[in-house]
């Protein structure tokens, strides 16, 4: 691997993020058109855009000379550094290797968004009849406004404690004022959570906190590595707001959202089968 153009065009891009260039390769096999070279080294329009910001248009200035030049100057002073043995450094080594994790993982995660947004999302279909066929089996759950208290725990044991406090008999709201007692009056930062419309909630815990009556505490909910839960339905009350209408576009997506994460772990779990996966 050549070092220099790492530098170069690759770990800029990673840092400041600038947009790709094309209009310097060639129409016929979309390789960089070749400026100049250094001891049998490419230089490319690319590395030269990719110096001046991504800003194709500065081609056509005086600037591209100067960026050119630039540019041969420092990859001779990299070859240079070649030759004194510069590279073998640790830390510069370390940054390397970083740098070509950062590669790696952003191939991994963009083509893992394309496949799953033309080969699941691009497939999942809501049709009307869903839509109704859902308000009707949840209109009940649909139409109560929840007030719900969180309490959220660093570990599992955290919480495993504060529950059996609660089955004992010591109020949610003494923990959870026990929690807060640092917590200046009228911060934002609080465990309780108001009045919650249906569509507010996770589709996780929609079936948690509707099973729940009005005072009761959920079991501990863990949701690692965020932590552990508990939640409290303070109470329930009927929103007069609500209808079919009112609610059909929430439910659609919705119903993407979890038709969405079905087709995932259906098309995840074909994968695996066809896959060796040792760990």
């Amino acid at each position: 691997m050549n070092l220099g153009r790492l530098f170069i065009a690759v770990l800029l891009p990673f840092i400041i993020l600038l947009p790709a260039c094309k209009a310097t390769t060639t129409k016929e096999q979309g390789t960089p058109t070749i400026l100049a070279t250094v001891n049998g080294v490419a230089i490319t329009g690319d590395e030269v855009v990719q110096r001046m910001g991504g800003h194709e248009r500065l081609l056509n200035t005086p600037m591209k000379d100067r960026i050119l030049e630039e540019l041969i100057a420092d990859e001779l002073l990299y070859q240079n550094g070649v030759k004194l043995g510069l590279d073998k450094d640790e830390k510069f080594q370390g940054t390397v290797r970083m740098m070509e994790l950062r590669i790696a993982e952003y191939k991994r995660a963009e083509i893992a968004r394309r496949v799953r947004d033309t080969q699941i999302a691009a497939k999942v279909n809501v049709t009307d009849r869903d839509v109704k066929d859902y308000y009707d089996k949840n209109a009940e759950e649909i139409g109560d406004d929840l007030h719900l208290g969180l309490l959220h725990f660093d570990t599992d044991t955290e919480a495993k404690d504060a529950l059996a406090r609660i089955r004992t008999g010591t109020v949610f709201e003494k923990i959870a004022a026990e929690k807060f007692a640092h917590v200046p009056k009228g911060s934002k930062r609080s465990w309780d959570m108001g009045y919650m419309h249906w569509n507010q909630i996770s589709p996780e815990l929609l079936g948690i906190v509707y099973n729940l009556k009005r005072g009761e505490v959920s079991d501990v909910l863990d949701r690692a590595p965020n932590g552990s839960f508990l939640i409290k339905v303070i109470d329930r009350k009927k929103n007069p707001g609500v209808s079919f209408a009112s609610m059909s576009t929430a439910i659609e997506n919705r119903l993407h959202a979890i038709k969405n994460r079905e087709a995932y772990d259906r098309y995840v779990q074909q994968l695996k089968k066809e896959s060796t996966i040792k760990k």
